[in-house]
């Protein structure tokens, strides 16, 4: 019994600190991210309309990172080590946010941008193989929990970074925040993370065909996510908000999030993974659609705060239930995870801009509120 508990606090202290680095990484990155809009307007010199850039830029790091991520998970299966190269992921992130420093131009950035999508998709993969590795498989969905609490912790704090920095000092002092946050997430892993056994112990790499159907759902919930932003305008008009009032249902969909994380990530451990992704991909579904018949302030913060507690719902117990399936390839299986994770982040906005743009601003919520009850209904259906 005391081996038991001493394994149970030695386990939760390095999920603890992987977590923690994740805070400090998002937290950097984070603040860097929200800078770039405003970056690119400075060094901006074509005709084209700033805020087309700032998106297609934004979105190169999470397809690049998509591309990436599948091989960087099939390298661990085939030789592990995943907290060495976690280690050198964040280490090389750290160098390659400094690079910001160095740059003048659109096509700078881009390259920028594509270093970033190459060296971050290793930190999400080995990070995630990593907290797989080191959980019992009856405690997962609480250390995924913790994980993505701490996460959005570091990503909330990092608006507020970036504004303290931008209106005191200027980018270079958010670049080298971003790199130093980033760097002492890597001396963090590096001094108190064990190195994991995640190799895989056949020839052959196996991955579940029902990985696939879990990622499908994940990638529709994250892309109608992440397309909330570009459809401002919209929430402004139809909704009556102020640039305030939309900045706050937002973070009211981080706050939740936020708190329920890890609640539900040890509530998925004890009835079922499946059962509780299942009802939240199908509620984040139902409220998707839900939105365009918000009519003002109150009604929308309700709703995102409610979709906070769904998404909740979903990414800790997905995330656990897709380690299951993948237990003798856990670096391919975590990095298809991830891959639908950055592809919707990448991919929302767009579609929501080419919905919303030609056809109406509830044509997006619509048609990714469908496809995200199906895809649920789907994942009841094929996987076990």
């Amino acid at each position: 019994m005391l081996s038991g508990i001493r394994y149970y606090l030695n386990s939760r202290k390095q999920i603890l600190v992987i977590s923690f680095s994740r805070l400090t990484d998002s937290m950097g990155g984070g603040a860097v991210y929200f800078a770039l809009p405003l970056f690119i307007s400075e060094i901006n010199p074509s005709g084209l309309p700033n805020a087309f850039l700032a998106g297609l830029i934004i979105a190169t790091w999470g397809i690049v990172a998509t591309i990436v991520q599948p091989f960087f998970g099939l390298w661990i299966d085939r030789n592990g080590k995943p907290k060495f190269l976690l280690f050198i992921g964040l280490l090389l992130t750290s160098f390659v946010i400094l690079a910001y420093m160095l740059v003048t131009d659109l096509y700078t950035l881009f390259t920028v941008r594509i270093a970033l999508g190459i060296t971050e998709a290793l930190t999400l993969t080995a990070g995630a193989v990593v907290i797989a590795a080191l959980s019992r498989r009856s405690e997962r969905g609480e250390s995924f929990g913790i994980f993505y609490t701490l996460t959005d912790v570091g990503f909330a704090l990092s608006p507020i970074l970036a504004g303290i920095l931008l209106e005191n000092l200027g980018f270079n002092e958010v670049f080298i925040s971003g790199a130093v946050l980033t760097l002492l997430s890597a001396i963090l892993v590096f001094k108190l993370v064990p190195e994991v056994e995640a190799k895989t112990r056949r020839e052959k790499i196996e991955i579940s065909r029902e990985i696939f159907y879990i990622s499908l759902s994940l990638f529709f919930s994250v892309a109608a996510l992440s397309s909330i932003v570009p459809l401002e305008e919209g929430f402004i008009e139809y909704m009556h908000l102020t640039p305030l009032t939309f900045g706050i249902t937002y973070s009211s969909y981080i706050f939740t999030r936020t708190l329920f994380n890890t609640p539900v990530g040890k509530l998925s451990d004890r009835i079922g993974r499946k059962k509780v992704f299942v009802i939240g991909t199908i509620l984040i579904g139902i409220s998707t659609a839900f939105i365009p018949f918000c009519k003002n302030f109150e009604q929308i913060f309700l709703l995102r705060s409610l979709q906070g507690v769904f998404v909740a719902l979903v990414y800790s117990p997905a995330t656990a239930l897709i380690a299951d399936k993948s237990e003798k390839s856990l670096g391919v299986g975590m990095s298809v995870t991830n891959s639908s994770l950055t592809l919707g982040l990448a991919t929302g906005p767009i579609i929501a801009g080419i919905l919303g743009g030609f056809i109406g601003f509830s044509a997006p919520f619509y048609v990714f509120g469908f496809l995200i009850v199906i895809s649920g209904l789907m994942a009841v259906f094929k996987v076990s």
